[in-house]
């Protein structure tokens, strides 16, 4: 640097201090891992000033530093106006940075000397990193901000949570099946829901009595019915979710965690959306049934062959941080009236939640175009009250479709699609939507008539006047399954194949899902057989699948694997767990796209889950065929 430029800076009789400092939040990108940014700070200490400042990279490059420091000399303070100067002594707290600054002190002719960052400016770079965190939403304490809460406490919690990953226990119980768990020197039994059994998300609720875990689960926004004081739960989520403090805390303490996916996060949830984090006795609460859990359900829980489990109870010896202990463990937790869980009624005004721009048409509207050119109903009611239907159908304000059901059913009661879309629209409960379903059926069969079910079984759908009776059985099926009443569901399915072998409507897909879930194999491999043409996602993967339980050759497997990965090479993702199943459904399902792999992961994710080794398999598959 020439004299020219250092005689037209003035110098002034002042002290600078420059501090190069990491700053106490997290940085969460999506491309890389996780940091916390360094900062570089230039102070004018006689006259209380920031002079410059900036946020880099963990380790600030010599040009950066150079760089801000020269921004406080030609623009020394941006809120009071002054002269671009040069100070005569400046500060450092380290003299690893004298080198990055050396060339430009020496031509400015500044006197450089070492001093501990004052206490003034070590409160400024916490406040500046606290405005930074506060901005980026990552303000969340810390779980070693809680009163009594030690970093041996936590790495044992941690280590609880990676044991209770590895063992999966979603693989066996879904949000609905609930353990009680009572223990030692407590009082109260807790009751314990498991959490990733949809692949959506993982970890565990914790209530304080099975009527909040009732409460909870059948209500129809279950945030707002939170229990009084909070739930007590743990997700495991990637860093995108982790507060950062723990983040740091994970670092500088080595707390085992399994993968990026998975950091345990403790949180109380409170309806006024504030995340409190659990105090000691809470997180020794936690590692209790982390530990519990898993050896309860690997040994005690016995299927009954009806899609649920045999019920058990049994004490599970421990050990924790606070020494050994004997849990009790009990299944299931009480009687969950499944009938009484709110009816989804979809917003017909618009694609709106789905992230669409105009409203989804209803294809059932179609239909009335073909009406015309069909023979309709001998009853005469019945095809004015069937016509109202296919405006219904077609009418995108869901109070008037409601309006013309309603009306449909004055005209004739025989109307079993009246029946159908009140069941989807106005039922508020499971209960209301089955009775409303049976009442479709029934009036379908009155409208049809025993001996048209004789003459016509193996033509059904593709007469138009059918449609609405298999509309209504469909429903009914899927609401049975959905209760819980297999046996049931089972039967309507394969008379609804029986009536329309062509299967218009996919009831097969939903047949053989519940066949793999009830592990009654021999009939899925029937059904397997009679669609042998079928080359959807369900039957390439749940066909490679079936021989790989069957211990078939390995190339034969793998062969079949193959085809259904080409089919559709995303699905591997959502079932090795690469990638969380969306909690909305798609809007469509493309051939071969990922829409497709979620839909059908989402059915078939604890099918694959539940067989020993199958997944190791999917991956040994695919690692092979990335070699090759």
């Amino acid at each position: 640097m020439n004299d020219t430029i250092k005689n037209s800076l003035p110098q002034k009789e002042e002290i600078w201090y420059l501090a190069v400092r990491q700053l106490d939040f997290w940085i969460m990108p999506e491309d890389r891992e996780p940091y916390q940014p360094g900062s570089i700070l230039v102070f004018n200490l006689d006259q209380g000033l920031v002079l410059a400042i900036e946020v880099t990279e963990p380790n600030p490059r010599p040009d950066q530093i150079q760089e801000v420091f020269m921004q406080a000399v030609e623009n020394p303070s941006p809120s009071i106006p002054a002269q671009p100067h040069r100070p005569t002594h400046l500060y450092l707290e380290n003299p690893d940075t004298l080198p990055f600054l050396k060339p430009i002190t020496d031509a400015f002719d500044i006197k450089i000397s070492y001093h501990p960052i004052p206490e003034a400016i070590d409160d400024l770079v916490a406040d500046f990193s606290g405005h930074l965190s506060e901005k980026t939403n990552r303000a969340m304490p810390g779980l070693l901000s809680q009163e009594g809460v030690t970093p041996l406490l936590v790495r044992d919690l941690f280590k609880a949570a990676a044991k209770f990953y590895l063992a999966a226990p979603w693989t066996y119980l879904d949000n609905f099946q609930a353990l009680a768990v009572q223990v030692p020197a407590d009082e109260r039994t807790h009751v314990v829901a498991i959490l990733g059994f949809s692949g959506m998300e993982y970890g565990l609720n914790i209530f304080s009595s099975w009527d909040d875990f009732q409460t909870f689960v059948l209500s129809a926004d279950s945030h707002e019915k939170l229990p009084r004081g909070g739930l007590l739960t743990m997700y495991f989520d990637d860093t995108g979710f982790l507060p950062p403090a723990d983040l740091g805390d994970i670092k500088r303490f080595n707390w085992q965690v399994i993968n990026k996916q998975s950091y345990p996060i403790p949180l109380i949830l409170n309806t006024d959306d504030i995340f409190v984090r659990p105090d000691r006795q809470e997180l020794h609460l936690l590692e209790v049934v982390l530990r519990a859990i898993p050896p309860f359900v690997e040994d005690h829980l016995e299927a009954d062959q009806q899609g649920d489990y045999l019920s058990a109870q049994a004490v599970i010896p421990i050990t924790t941080q606070e020494g050994k202990k004997e849990v009790m463990v009990s299944y299931p937790a009480g009687q969950l009236h499944l009938g009484e869980r709110p009816s989804y009624s979809p917003d017909l005004d618009s694609g709106a939640e789905l992230g669409l721009d105009l409203p989804i048409p209803d294809r059932r509207a179609m239909e009335g175009m073909h009406r015309l050119f069909s023979a309709g109903f001998d009853d005469q009611d019945l095809n004015r009250a069937q016509d109202l239907m296919y405006d219904a159908w077609d009418e995108t304000n869901p109070a008037k479709r409601l309006a013309l059901a309603h009306k449909a059913l004055s005209i004739s009661p025989y109307c079993a699609d009246a029946y159908v879309l009140l069941a989807e629209e106005e039922a508020s409960t499971y209960e209301e939507e089955l009775e409303l379903y049976l009442k479709g059926v029934e009036a379908g069969e009155q409208a049809l008539g025993e001996e048209y079910f004789e003459e016509n079984q193996g033509h059904f759908w593709g007469l138009m006047i059918t449609r609405p009776y298999m509309r209504a059985r469909a429903g009914l099926a899927g609401i049975l399954r959905d209760l819980g009443q297999y046996q049931e569901a089972l039967a309507h399915f394969r008379e609804m194949l029986r009536l329309n072998p062509g299967d218009n409507q996919g009831i097969r897909y939903l047949l053989l899902h519940l066949l793999m879930e009830l592990n009654r194999l021999e009939e899925a491999d029937a059904l397997l057989e009679d669609y042998q043409g079928d080359w959807s996602v369900e039957w390439l993967y749940t066909r490679a699948l079936r021989l790989f339980q069957e211990q078939a050759p390995p190339k034969k497997s793998a062969k079949a694997l193959a085809e259904a990965i080409n089919y559709n090479s995303h699905v591997p993702a959502y079932l090795l767990g690469q990638k969380r199943i969306p909690r909305q459904p798609p809007a469509f399902i493309t051939s071969g796209g990922e829409d497709e792999a979620v839909s059908f992961s989402a059915a078939f994710l604890s099918v694959w889950r539940k067989t020993a080794g199958a997944l190791d398999w999917l991956r040994d598959q695919l690692d092979q065929k990335q070699r090759r």
